[in-house]
């Protein structure tokens, strides 16, 4: 787990042995007990070249996983995805 802050802002990012999709579940159901799930409907899900998910972000930057290998992620949250 890596925490950053910038001024106000802290981000956090976890590295997780899960392939994006299981990641996309666990950011879910955080998301869904913050009481912010309603940033699950402004989701992007982004493919890759090879036509494969590679990227889901909220437009405004809040959120990101990326997928790092087929069954590797990185999920990064700034403090507001998870503030009410």
């Amino acid at each position: 787990m890596e925490l950053e802050r910038y001024g106000n802002r802290e981000t956090v990012t976890l590295l997780l042995p899960n392939s994006i999709q299981e990641t996309y579940v666990l950011l879910e159901a955080l998301l869904k007990e913050s009481g912010n799930s309603q940033l699950l409907d402004e989701m992007r899900f982004i493919k890759g070249k090879d036509g494969m998910l590679s990227r889901i972000s909220h437009a405004d930057g809040s959120v990101l996983i990326k997928a790092l290998s087929s069954e590797r992620t990185a999920l990064r949250m700034t403090d507001q995805a998870l503030s009410n």
